[in-house]
């Protein structure tokens, strides 16, 4: 094991991407961004309930986007590349 995060029970799903991104809920109501490699967290938000799905991601005109559930609201993120 390389590193570890805590969460909340209740905490699920983690989506890697091909741009080195681990994207996960913290089970708190948090969603991240994390280095896969070590662990740091590169970025977050707060979503208004905790995620309800894990998250999942599309590509449309070559613009990555991040979609994840809270609750009854979609929350989609693009992606800088």
């Amino acid at each position: 094991m390389k590193w570890m995060h805590d969460t909340a029970i209740g905490a699920q799903g983690l989506l890697t991407t091909a741009g080195h991104l681990l994207f996960c809920n913290d089970g708190y109501g948090n969603f991240m961004a994390l280095d896969p490699a070590i662990g740091k967290v590169l970025w977050h938000t707060a979503l208004l309930s905790n995620a309800s799905n894990g998250p999942e991601t599309w590509t449309i005109d070559g613009k990555q986007f991040v979609l994840i559930a809270g609750g009854d609201t979609l929350y989609a993120f693009a992606l800088n590349n």
